[in-house]
């Protein structure tokens, strides 16, 4: 064999030139030009791969939180200045902050909810907390259960209250009026945010729609409201 001078070739010609020494070896073209990276190139190849799967990594939990959330459609509005009296006594006072009602639809849901207002008041030596709450049906239902996730100002679940409504439903806009009794006045004066969303529904046949409680802690969490539901049974509507 022909003595061959490769000192001065590039990587990839030395091996051509090598090649081409040897009778009956392979193409270059038959080789996977991985077979001659460097060290170097190797371990610079490893760690771009290691940071493209870290990402793709990174880019999943993202889009799964994203999805998470979304399937709620969240409305938030207005209900008035954290700042209010009640037994003539100011509350919260020097306080900017406005109180704010969140409804949460999940798509799913035979029952959509338009609208839903709350209210503290004073009457017959009791003080109450009122929810004055607008829906839509989608189709004639039999029963439900409308739930209220009750915020203090740092975002912390101080109370749930719950109407269960049994009537008949025709697939029509309708109110549901609901009263709790208060027995501390902090639950009053603490008040921030409200959470309102629809926990169960009974259909005609006897099925029924019930809420994914993995969805409303995720939701909950994109407001940056504590991801705790409270409650297996929270207090009904008072008599």
């Amino acid at each position: 064999m022909d003595r061959v001078d490769l000192s001065r070739s590039e990587p990839r010609l030395r091996v051509r030139k090598l090649l081409a020494a040897i009778p009956g070896s392979n193409s270059l073209e038959e080789l996977d030009p991985r077979d001659f990276e460097t060290s170097n190139q190797l371990a610079r190849r490893r760690k771009v791969n290691q940071m493209r799967k870290s990402i793709a990594g990174i880019a999943l939990v993202l889009i799964s939180t994203s999805v998470r959330a979304e399937l709620y459609e969240i409305k938030r509005e207005a209900e008035g200045p954290f700042k209010f009296k009640l037994f003539g006594v100011e509350l919260n006072e020097g306080s900017s902050l406005q109180r704010e009602s969140v409804l949460f639809n999940d798509p799913s849901c035979p029952v959509q909810i338009t609208r839903n207002r709350m209210v503290f008041a004073y009457a017959d030596r009791r003080m109450t907390l009122s929810a004055a709450t607008q829906l839509t049906m989608r189709q004639p239902i039999m029963a439900m259960e409308v739930r209220h996730i009750l915020f203090d100002v740092c975002g912390q679940d101080a109370r749930n209250v719950s109407n269960l409504a049994a009537s008949d439903f025709q697939a029509v806009p309708a109110n549901l009026p609901s009263t709790w009794n208060i027995f501390d006045e902090n639950d009053a004066s603490e008040l921030l945010t409200t959470v309102t969303y629809i926990a169960r529904v009974r259909f005609v046949d006897g099925t029924q729609w019930v809420v994914n409680s993995d969805n409303l802690s995720q939701a909950l969490g994109s407001l940056h409201l504590e991801r705790k539901i409270e409650d297996e049974n929270p207090p009904k509507e008072a008599p």
